[in-house]
């Protein structure tokens, strides 16, 4: 009976507040007993999905795949047998960086590589035609090693953590730093099993890290320590370039390993964990600043949240997603930089997950959703979504979507498409443009989405007007138009070569 009410409660909250537009919605059709990996978008637009098989006992496969926009497949890669892709993201080269772990024999390409005695860790990059430039066997320890999360800097270094799930006793999780071609600089292993997982990793700019994880009331961070009075605590751990720790932030957990999140709007983190606390527990928000101090805290839309899978997203600019997995429904949030509700969704997937098992990223007024769905249909958004495996042994299929702020009144398609930016590739004078549209700036943004120019328009409609971009390095830009107050703004690609 409580369950019954508090899933009423649940689905009486779950009224949009502001609309979000569905820009596409799609079975991801993977075989049989599927997992979602990751969802991204590269500096052009196109998505990459990655996702993998298993028989519940043996890895089967790992899948890549880049589509366009209009989600047109443009290549997909099957790396056969007992390879599992734990992560992918994108370098400033808009290539690909993959990976994951395998043992005995994996051909990628063609290359393969040998791990015949326990599970190594791999690492490739791919170029925007999918053709691998490199690839590289990791194991520091000898022993299985496995990957978990990859995290790419702005000066494309490999930050990553890592799984020891063997004999060797050299601990159950560490952190490592490698160069772009994935060459090793430093490790940090921790011998102390009470550190449970080492879940998310980030890096800034001068190479100082954010770590989040779970952790035993036993665990040690180079002297720092949990509170003694919780079994099983979440943490979130603050290291130096040198990889000393410097701060460490802990809550009381009771649900599984991984299950929490960590994001980064360019200046402060979001740490996101279902913090218990008595008989009762609630997802919370954290936003935590480069030294560990608290400036806010964010509790979600549940009460009760009892071994609920938060998953969390946010993009520079402070606004972001939180989807819970609960009740065999994804209930979707989306919130502006101030936490205020705009709009709320639910789906109906049928199915309930735990550690790892959906991906949620945001890309500056838009956001993505890769996860799985159990019912032979489904209904995303005014999508209707059928699922391939409904007649298979394990009746799970993967869908995606995207979603965007709506287009603000008086902005039309036309609008957009009569935006024109010249010449593009620039490499002197940048002329936009507009169809009369009211705005009050221009943008730029690097690869990385660092501001590198603003120009301020004191006309607020004018049809053409031009400024110069000749002290930007060549390279691949994006420029945002912004309307007054921040109304509406639209992106275009841009791309500066001298």
């Amino acid at each position: 009976m409580k369950k019954n009410v508090l899933l009423a409660c649940i689905l009486l909250m779950l009224k949009p507040a502001h609309a979000q537009f569905c820009e596409w919605a799609r079975s991801v059709n993977t075989a049989s007993r599927p997992h979602t990996v990751a969802v991204r978008e590269d500096l052009l637009g196109n998505n990459y999905f990655a996702s993998f098989t298993e028989t519940g006992t043996t890895m089967v496969a790992s899948y890549l795949e880049k589509t366009n926009a209009a989600q047109q497949s443009l290549w997909k890669k099957t790396f056969a047998g007992n390879i599992k892709i734990s992560d992918v993201e994108i370098n400033s080269l808009n290539h690909t960086v993959t990976t994951g772990s395998f043992e005995g024999a994996a051909i990628f390409d063609n290359d393969t590589l040998l791990s015949p005695n326990f599970r190594s860790a791999f690492f490739f990059e791919a170029d925007e035609t999918g053709v691998i430039l490199w690839i590289k066997k990791i194991n520091p320890v000898n022993d299985a090693f496995e990957p978990v999360d990859l995290f790419i800097a702005t000066n494309d270094n490999l930050y990553f953590t890592s799984e020891l799930n063997g004999g060797s006793n050299l601990g159950f999780c560490a952190f490592h730093k490698m160069d772009p071609g994935a060459n090793n600089l430093q490790n940090e292993f921790n011998s102390n099993f009470e550190n449970r997982t080492y879940s998310h990793i980030i890096s800034d700019s001068a190479g100082n890290i954010v770590l989040s994880g779970t952790c035993g009331n036993f665990a040690t961070f180079d002297g720092l320590t949990p509170s003694i009075n919780a079994s099983y605590q979440h943490f979130l751990a603050g290291y130096d370039s040198g990889f000393n720790a410097q701060w460490l932030l802990n809550k009381p957990y009771i649900t599984f390993d991984h299950n929490n999140n960590l994001g980064t709007d360019g200046q402060n983190y979001f740490w996101v964990f279902d913090d218990f606390n008595g008989n009762d527990d609630t997802v919370k928000v954290l936003k935590v600043d480069a030294t560990g101090q608290v400036l806010s805290e964010f509790a979600g839309p549940f009460t009760s949240a009892f071994f609920v899978a938060p998953y969390f997203s946010v993009d520079k600019f402070g606004n972001s997603v939180l989807l819970y997995s609960l009740y065999q429904h994804n209930y979707i949030f989306r919130y502006d930089a101030n936490f205020n509700l705009l709009w709320s969704d639910t789906i109906a997937t049928g199915f309930a997950t735990f550690e790892r098992e959906i991906d949620v990223r945001c890309y500056d007024s838009s956001f993505y959703i890769f996860s799985r769905f159990n019912t032979d249909t489904m209904e995303v958004s005014g999508f209707t979504l059928y699922n391939l495996n409904s007649g298979a042994n394990f009746p799970v299929d993967l869908y995606a979507g995207k979603w965007n702020d709506n287009q603000p009144t008086g902005i039309t398609d036309r609008d957009v498409e009569q935006l024109v930016f010249f010449p593009n590739p620039a490499n002197n004078i940048l002329t936009i443009k507009t169809n009369g549209q009211e705005f009050k700036s221009a943008v730029i943004y690097d690869i990385n989405g660092i501001e590198v120019y603003k120009k301020s328009i004191k006309n607020n409609a004018p049809s053409l007007f031009s400024f110069s971009v000749a002290h930007l390095n060549s390279g691949i830009y994006s420029i945002i138009l912004f309307g007054e107050k921040n109304a509406w703004s639209i992106r275009k690609k841009l791309v500066i070569v001298h």
